[in-house]
C-alpha cells in the first residue's frame, strides 16, 4: 500500500474503464488468495507483520476465498474506487495488488474502509464518545444488539423438546429430518433453536461427516 515503499513504478497510462470491469469479472467467485507479509496471521506464534517489520517476510499458502462482486464506484486519472463483497479472510489489499498486476500497470492501495461485517454496518457504528457517556450514566446495556438481530442472516436447524439434553451434552446433529431455515453448507456457522425459537446452540458443519453438524457454542 502507500505507506510502504514504493517497489517499481510503471509509465503504462491508466486502463479504462471496460478494461478495469473485464479484470474485475475475473476475480469473481471461489479462488486462493496468498495473504500478504505484512498482515495479523501468525508464524510460531507471531505476526506476519512482525516477521516482515524484522526483515524476514513469511509467505503463508493461499487460502480459499469467495468474492461475490466487485463494483467500481468512481474512476479518476489513475484513482479508482472499488466496492467489494467478499467472503471472510480476503485481503483487499492482495486483490488490489493482483488486479493492478492482471492488468500490467501495478497498483496500490490507498485507503480501505469496511462498510458491513455480517449484519454490522457502518451505519449501526457506534462513536468511542457514544460508548464512553453510555458507561459514564451506568447504560452500556441500552447499546446492546438483540441477539437474535446478531444470528439472524444465519442458516437455522430446528429441532423437537426431546433433543435439548443431546445438544447440552455436544451431541452431532443431522440436518435430514428437521426444520431447516437458509441453506447450511460449507464451513460457516448455523443456528441450532428448538421449535418455540429458543436458542440453544451455535453448530457449523462437520467435516467428517456430511449432513451432519458439531458444536461451535453451546448456550443452554
Amino acid at each position: 500500500d502507500i505507506t510502504g515503499n514504493v517497489l517499481s513504478r510503471s509509465d503504462r497510462p491508466a486502463p479504462g474503464r471496460p478494461a478495469l470491469e473485464e479484470v474485475c469479472r475475473f476475480f469473481l467467485g471461489n479462488q486462493l488468495q496468498t495473504p500478504p507479509a505484512y498482515s495479523a496471521l501468525k508464524y510460531r506464534g507471531k505476526p506476519l507483520y512482525r516477521w516482515a517489520r524484522e526483515g524476514n517476510p513469511v509467505i503463508k499458502p493461499p487460502r480459499p476465498i469467495a468474492i461475490a462482486a466487485i463494483r467500481i464506484t468512481a474512476v479518476s486519472g489513475q484513482t479508482v474506487s472499488l466496492t467489494v463483497t467478499c467472503s471472510p479472510g480476503t485481503y483487499i489489499r492482495t486483490l488490489c495488488a493482483d488486479i493492478g498486476e492482471r492488468l500490467g500497470c501495478g497498483a496500490a492501495l490507498s485507503a480501505l474502509e469496511r462498510l458491513r461485517s455480517g449484519p454490522f454496518t457502518l451505519g449501526n457504528a457506534l462513536t468511542p464518545e457514544a460508548l464512553e457517556t453510555a458507561v459514564g450514566h451506568g447504560e452500556p446495556e441500552l447499546l446492546k444488539v438483540p441477539l437474535n438481530d446478531v444470528l439472524g442472516a444465519l442458516p437455522q436447524i430446528r429441532l423437537p423438546e426431546d433433543w435439548k439434553k443431546k445438544i447440552r451434552e455436544g451431541r452431532r446433529c443431522p440436518a435430514a429430518g428437521f426444520r431447516v431455515d437458509g441453506v447450511p453448507g460449507g464451513p460457516g456457522p448455523v443456528c441450532v433453536l428448538s421449535e418455540t425459537n429458543e436458542l440453544w446452540a451455535i453448530y457449523r458443519a462437520a467435516e467428517d461427516g456430511p449432513g451432519e453438524f458439531t458444536p461451535l457454542r453451546i448456550l443452554i
